[in-house]
């Protein structure tokens, strides 16, 4: 199965590159901004969330707390390696993010099964109007969402190969790349009179 190519990112707006950058960019804001709040979040102690008592224990919050953390923490690292990784060229910079997300993209297709079920399970015993529509809710959002999630990583993924591949990439940045490598090849086999 090969993976489609996508000649731009955000409907022609923008080229891969800059696409790429702003997807790491935006990503890596969404990201930093969870972390703290999860900070926050932590060092307001369990006592002080009332709440929640009910529903979760002391040891499962600090728990989830942690593992949420060293989630958005993996992120904003992937995250700047993409940064990082467009600026300068280096496509290997880039497969923590494409693997990342892709395992992104495959779990949030099982936590979408598993809700999908459970709703349908609800609506179905309890014949409840609202529970209905949010059930609808869920679906719209989850495939608008989704179908933004894989528009990213077509966009990334295609950049990582138009690296690989500079006849790939159009416009002025193609041509740059291609005398970038043309000039290291000139260089590498130029030979010094007097060698031969």
């Amino acid at each position: 199965m090969k993976i489609p190519f996508a000649k731009h990112c955000c409907c022609g707006l923008t080229d891969n590159r800059n696409g790429s950058i702003a997807i790491g960019a935006v990503g890596l804001v969404c990201y930093i901004f969870f972390f703290v709040m999860n900070v926050i979040t932590m060092a307001r102690g369990y006592e002080q969330r009332s709440e929640i008592h009910d529903h979760i224990s002391k040891e499962a919050f600090a728990n989830l707390l942690i593992c949420s953390m060293v989630f958005y923490l993996l992120f904003i690292i992937f995250d700047s390696l993409l940064i990082h990784g467009v600026r300068k060229m280096k496509r290997k910079l880039m497969i923590p993010w494409l693997y990342m997300d892709f395992l992104a993209l495959i779990a949030g297709v099982i936590l979408f099964v598993v809700i999908f079920v459970s709703l349908i399970v609800t609506v179905v015993t309890t014949k409840d109007g609202l529970i209905f529509t949010l059930f609808m809710i869920v679906v719209v959002v989850f495939f608008i969402a989704y179908s933004i999630g894989i528009h990213f990583f077509l966009v990334v993924y295609s950049h990582f190969r138009e690296l690989g591949n500079p006849e790939l990439l159009g416009g002025d940045e193609g041509v740059e790349i291609k005398q970038e490598i043309l000039n290291a090849e000139d260089v590498s086999f130029r030979v010094e009179p007097g060698q031969v």
